[in-house]
């Protein structure tokens, strides 16, 4: 009798520690395993399941130290390896389209001119820092990517395809591309999200958009 009621023990201990573990909703559609998220997160012991922003550091551009700089309307961020901070402000009345910050929110330099010199770039479409902390930036007018030390010392341009319309380097060398595809015949116009490889060939297509609402002539949803 005391056996019995030791392992119904067991097993009632075992149905209240399994009760306690988060059931995860999964199901198998074409083969592929789907984690389906709900409105509340998972709770896992020991893990935290919510997320807290804390802030750690401000640079308001309207105080007059920053006034000479011009930054009107800044519109992307990257850090290096130190936690200097580089901003992008793209604005048609600015010499440099990329500034640079300590981490403690002093300004240190503008980088990245203006211009259609080696180096200089006459737009901006994409820009961030490798693991070296080279600056890259992708313009689409110049079908090009400009590389820069940290300190915006230019090292090399690289020229890319012209029917690329934006493009991101890649650590390992590839690129990721989009490219703008018009069919005039259906009077159809996508976006191609594609990986190519350092020789700019293709490796596979990721993803793609249909924006031929787009096209002059179509009537707008």
């Amino acid at each position: 009798m005391k056996k019995a009621i030791f392992a119904l023990g067991i097993i009632l201990t075992f149905i209240n520690c399994s009760s306690n573990e988060p059931k995860v909703d999964r199901i198998v559609e074409d083969g592929v395993e789907i984690i389906q998220n709900h409105m509340e997160p998972y709770k896992i012991k020991g893990e935290s399941s919510y997320l807290r922003l804390e802030e750690e550091l401000t640079i308001d551009l309207e105080n007059k130290e920053f006034e000479d700089l011009g930054l009107a309307h800044p519109e992307h961020i990257d850090a290096d390896s130190n936690g200097n901070l580089y901003l992008v402000d793209r604005s048609q009345s600015l010499e440099y389209f990329i500034y640079k910050f300590d981490k403690q929110g002093n300004f240190i330099d503008s980088v990245g001119r203006r211009g259609q010199g080696p180096g200089e770039l006459p737009n901006l479409t994409f820009m961030g820092l490798n693991a070296q902390d080279e600056i890259w930036i992708s313009c689409w007018g110049g079908r090009k990517i400009v590389l820069l030390d940290k300190n915006g010392t230019f090292l090399k341009e690289i020229r890319y395809p012209t029917r690329w319309q934006a493009v991101i380097p890649l650590e390992n060398g590839n690129y990721l591309a989009m490219e703008t595809v018009f069919d005039e015949t259906k009077g159809s116009a996508f976006y191609h999200l594609i990986l190519y490889n350092s020789g700019f060939k293709e490796i596979t297509q990721i993803d793609f958009f249909d924006w031929s609402h787009n096209l002059p002539g179509k009537k707008r949803h």
